[in-house]
């Protein structure tokens, strides 16, 4: 499927090189650098397509930059060959600065996130090349240090899963292969397939990527590639090689952009992370020593340097809005199944009792597998190329089975607790299955499975129950409404991953088989059916403000398939006081607005699940008879020509 981006262009309010991109919540902040006189302050900050300057404490350029929820961090870098210390720390959310210092003055250092905390790692000064790493916790604002296994300036930072990663770079000692890894305060060490220094680091799902660079040889096109949930390195490479690129994601894309190979070039190369393809593009205007940052559904790369000329020049990337519906058939008719979606595949389970897995990929089609045991109620969840499929009930009683699949290979394990009608959900590294039903009463058990030691712990949710919803949102999952024993709760139990921590929150109306799903740094639940019957109400929580707010679908109903792509979710199907629906609610989270579209078959205990630019809403009841139909939404662009261009539309964006 071809890339769904369309490109437009904007200006900074300054030109200047050598600045620093990062993101706050839903704003891309381009901060500091150099205008050809002198270091700069200025920020230049982009939110839903307008634009606002603000000052950093210090003028400078040559900073590390870091993203953590709603706050983005600018550290270190020179000003007039002086390495400083100041750190500029932005909150979306209050839409205030603060400031902080590291350890050590430095500039070329490198950022990365694991867990809660921000890591600076490296860079030098006017005496020596450092191995000092700056620890920033955002929970409590404290600060700590810890250092590299080799001193070195040039790196590259990236996130997999709960570990920050520091590759490559430049030491006392030449150009270096190391990687150093931290996670949970332990640090380990890897090797690049290439030394090299001035390369470029980004991360998509579990996958932590570091681009181009160079060495003795010259200039480099080789993109390493760490693969948190199995531990494993593969290699890709750049069509072009070059240095000083810049990168950032875009849903299931990391986008690489300019360089300088000698001289500034416009070359974008884009990684699909879900079929594992790249293509090419160009930017606007060729520049090296450019920044880059994203929102929700755009990708900015901003200023940099054209032949010595520092430039304005940003240019967007961004989700469009054609889309096709298709329809399908699984395998099998079935309902009261469950569907997830690796970094790969989307795989359908289980379901009237049946075995049957149906598993689509983007590169190759349809085929089937099947569970260790037939059952029905299931849940599943997926981290990096691993899908478990929990519970459920073989028609007798309930079921302690997990069954687990990596890559096209099924193992097995068991609930601590055996049960149907639980809730699964994944974050980081961890898979989690909350409450249900044992066939006595609601379950508060929460089983946790960690991908990356292949091991098991428990939890309790602080109210037992079943026929909950389980969202993913940033790196905390949340466990929404559900049946208790008599009546119906509205408690939500939220789990942070990086502290393995447990708070409490509430919808505004209790209800149980509603349904959830994410878009952005909203978490949505959807419909269900309360004390007084179905329920449209839709409760909307906001990761970037911390608060809550509602929503009303446009039919009344409960047990609906919801799923995401690009910048919608869709709430489709499901059970109304009028029988089985057709109904599709769809959510704009750049417009805030919601629009209405139809399934080709009305269904009730159907599945959602999307992958990259496709959602599939797939089984079901119609009302008379169990259903195979998949109703299949696409995103589709045409092209422009061969090799996977993207579209380049004119007009400028973010005025």
């Amino acid at each position: 499927m071809a890339a769904k981006l369309l490109l437009s262009t904007a200006s900074l309010s300054v030109a200047r090189a050598y600045l620093t991109g990062a993101t706050a919540g839903t704003k891309a902040l381009f901060a500091g650098g150099y205008d050809d006189s002198n270091e700069s302050s200025v920020v230049d900050i982009y939110a839903a397509g307008y634009w606002s300057v603000a000052n950093l404490s210090v003028a400078r350029m040559s900073m590390a930059g870091a993203s953590i929820g709603t706050k983005a961090l600018f550290a270190g870098g020179s000003a007039a060959s002086i390495p400083l210390t100041t750190v500029d720390i932005y909150n979306s959310t209050t839409n205030s600065w603060s400031t902080a210092n590291l350890s050590e003055a430095r500039g070329g250092g490198a950022g990365a996130v694991s867990g809660e905390n921000v890591l600076f790692a490296g860079g030098s000064n006017s005496l020596y090349y450092s191995n000092v790493v700056d620890i920033y916790n955002s929970s409590s604002n404290a600060w700590s240090s810890s250092t590299l296994s080799i001193a070195r300036t040039g790196l590259a930072g990236a996130t997999a899963g709960k570990k920050a990663l520091f590759a490559g770079g430049l030491s006392s000692s030449g150009v270096t292969d190391i990687v150093d890894i931290y996670e949970s305060g332990m640090w380990t060490t890897a090797h690049l397939s290439e030394a090299r220094t001035a390369l470029v680091g980004a991360f998509v799902g579990n996958k932590a990527l570091f681009a181009g660079g160079s060495n003795s040889s010259g200039f480099s096109n080789r993109v390493d590639i760490y693969n948190a949930s199995t531990g494993n390195w593969s290699t890709a490479t750049l069509s072009r090689a070059r240095t000083v690129m810049s990168a950032t994601t875009l849903g299931t894309r990391v986008i690489f952009a300019g360089g300088d190979d000698g001289a500034s070039i416009n070359v974008v190369d884009i990684y699909d992370s879900v079929t594992n393809s790249w293509s090419v593009t160009n930017l606007s205007l060729a520049r090296s020593y450019l920044s880059a940052a994203s929102t929700d559904t755009r990708i900015l790369f901003a200023g940099g340097e054209n032949s010595s000329n520092k430039s304005n020049r940003v240019d967007v990337f961004e989700l469009s809005e054609t889309f096709v519906w298709s329809t399908e058939n699984l395998s099998t008719a079935r309902e009261e199944l469950t569907a997830t979606a690796t970094e790969k595949e989307i795989l359908i389970a289980g379901g009237d009792n049946s075995n049957v897995v149906d598993i689509y990929s983007p590169t190759s089609g349809w085929s089937s597998s099947q569970l260790s045991v037939a059952r029905s109620n299931l849940a599943g969840a997926a981290v990096g190329t691993t899908a478990l499929f929990a519970g459920g009930t073989d028609g007798v009683s309930p079921s302690n089975v997990v069954d687990i699949y990596t890559s096209g290979s099924w193992s097995s394990a068991t609930l601590s607790l055996a049960r149907q009608y639980l809730a699964g959900a994944a974050a980081s590294t961890e898979i989690l299955f909350a409450g249900g039903d044992d066939g006595v009463g609601v379950s508060n058990v929460v089983d946790i499975y960690d991908v990356s030691t292949s091991s098991w712990t428990t939890a309790t949710l602080s109210q037992a129950r079943s026929r909950l919803a389980a969202v993913k949102l940033d790196t905390a999952i949340f466990f929404a409404g559900g049946l208790i024993s008599g009546n119906v709760s509205n408690v939500v139990d939220i789990y942070e991953t990086t502290t393995s921590s447990w708070t409490i929150s509430s919808l505004s109306e209790g209800r149980y088989d509603l349904s959830g799903v994410s878009v952005g740094k909203k978490a949505l639940f959807a419909g269900g059916y309360s004390l007084t019957g179905y329920s449209s109400t839709v409760d909307i929580y906001d990761s970037e403000s911390g608060s809550w707010s509602v929503a009303t679908l446009s039919v009344a109903r409960s047990r609906i398939a919801s799923a995401t792509v690009g910048n919608k979710v869709f709430f489709s199907g499901g059970v109304s006081s009028s029988g089985p629906s057709n109904v599709i609610d769809i959510y704009d989270l750049d417009t805030n607005s919601w629009s209405v579209a139809n399934l080709s078959v009305a269904r009730t205990n159907l599945v959602g699940a999307s992958l990259g630019d496709r959602a599939l809403f797939a089984g079901g009841y119609d009302g008379s008879s169990v259903s195979s139909v998949i109703d299949t939404y696409d995103l589709v662009i045409p092209q422009t020509g061969t090799g996977g261009k993207l579209r380049l539309e004119g007009g400028v964006s973010g005025k």
